[in-house]
């Protein structure tokens, strides 16, 4: 995520530190299976209870919730601790991918590019080769098949660009 006020986890990564995850439209129950892991999110996810502007993108495995069937990204802007319970509670929406993602760009094909990338490669991937045919004859039972190829071959070329 490009914003300083901004992040992205992935449940998958910390998965195994979960007993269980109860999901609603509005929030996600995490119920760590001990003290130390516990803690550990909680450092982790307090800075988003420190400022308004805060936020971060949770997303859900598939099934994690138990009715997903996809990857959910889950807007965070509040978190809770029950220290007593060892659960971390995130507060907020789910929300899709194409409002998430709001920095991605796929192109097909071309463009004039002005902005600095980290890493900016164009290569084209050439097609056109003959190919040594000129004329073949086969048969099958009674049948006899011959094509004639005048020029043979495949023209062209894939042209990638790959931008960071």
């Amino acid at each position: 995520m490009p914003g300083d006020e901004e992040n992205i986890i992935s449940m998958e990564k910390f998965e195994p530190l979960l007993q269980s995850t109860e999901c609603t439209n509005k929030s996600m129950t995490m119920d760590f299976k001990d003290e130390r892991s516990y803690q550990y999110g909680q450092r982790l996810w307090q800075w988003v209870n420190e400022a308004d502007e805060r936020k971060f993108i949770l997303v859900a495995g598939n099934g994690h919730c138990g009715w997903n069937q996809h990857r959910l990204p889950f807007v965070v802007l509040n978190v809770r601790f029950s220290d007593a319970n060892n659960t971390i509670t995130v507060i907020g929406y789910g929300s899709d991918w194409k409002t998430v993602a709001h920095t991605y760009e796929l192109l097909v094909g071309g463009h004039p590019s002005s902005e600095k990338r980290d890493i900016d490669h164009t290569f084209s991937f050439d097609l056109n080769h003959a190919l040594p045919m000129s004329s073949k004859s086969f048969s099958m039972g009674d049948f006899k098949f011959t094509y004639d190829c005048d020029d043979c071959g495949t023209k062209g070329e894939f042209d990638f660009q790959f931008e960071l």
